[in-house]
């Protein structure tokens, strides 16, 4: 029991403070995580997109732009007035939906990618 206490002291002088330190940003590694998920999730949307609009098939472009679809579907078809004729909403809402597949694809991308050093 004394053999512990005698290596106590010795500890305390070894210049430990007992505070933490980090070696590396923390925010920093947070933001890279952020920004490496967002460009891929624009590169995800754009190439759907792409594909998408390359595709003769109406079952497979539904697919592959999910997002704008569902919004499509949800919105009313009713007639929005604007200076250069009128414009349906459920369209208005297709585009919307395709910019939303950014950050639908690029929070799965963070969740999905490991911690980044």
């Amino acid at each position: 029991m004394n053999d512990t206490f005698k290596t106590l002291p010795s500890f305390m002088e070894s210049g430990y403070t007992g505070v933490l330190q980090f070696t590396a940003d923390p925010v920093g590694i947070m933001a890279k995580r952020l920004l490496v998920s967002l460009s891929i999730g624009v590169m995800v949307t754009v190439l759907l997109t792409s594909l998408a609009l390359v595709t003769e098939s109406k079952a497979i472009t539904r697919l592959l732009v999910w997002q704008a679809y569902a919004l499509m579907k949800v919105l009313p078809s009713h007639l929005i007035p604007t200076p250069y004729g009128p414009v349906p909403m459920d369209s208005l809402g297709f585009v919307i939906g395709l910019a939303l597949g950014v950050p639908i694809y690029a929070g799965i991308a963070y969740r999905v990618l490991p911690p980044l050093k």
